[in-house]
């Protein structure tokens, strides 16, 4: 019920058949398999990869420039379907990084593991995943 409420709600937020589309087709699948999305470290390429059959959607130039927008809605506090984190390849595998750790990591320019060891390319190393809200993977 609550994505059908909030497919409504797309539709008056957006007047881009293309973005409309997207966010439809990444909302059935979150519908039809959340436990997919549910705490899963899914990527940028996990929510591109929802979309990869449609060649409508893909072929469009403004493709990837759209996908940005439409991940930035799903995860705006307003919206809040899907949640955002953080992690750093460390020696022991990903590590998990608070907002402000990752703010601060970049005003410095490097990263310190608890072992001591310190990485400076932040860019190479740093991992953005999405995981489908509680408030959805609960309805």
């Amino acid at each position: 019920m609550i994505f059908q409420k909030l497919k409504t709600r797309v539709r008056n937020d957006w007047d881009e058949p293309n973005i409309i589309k997207m966010i439809d087709g990444i909302l059935a699948a979150f519908e039809t398999f959340p436990e997919h999305y549910h705490d899963s470290y899914s990527s940028i390429y996990t929510i591109e990869n929802i979309l990869a059959d449609d060649e409508e959607l893909t072929s469009d130039p403004k493709f990837r420039a759209n996908l940005m927008l439409v991940i930035d809605y799903l995860v705006s506090d307003s919206v809040n379907v899907l949640s955002l984190s953080y992690s750093v390849h460390g020696p022991e595998g990903l590590i998990p990084l608070s907002v402000e750790e990752l703010r601060e990591a970049y005003s410095q320019g490097f990263y310190v593991f608890d072992n001591g060891e310190a990485i400076d390319s932040l860019n190479d190393n740093v991992v953005i995943t999405f995981g489908l809200s509680d408030t959805y993977f609960n309805e």
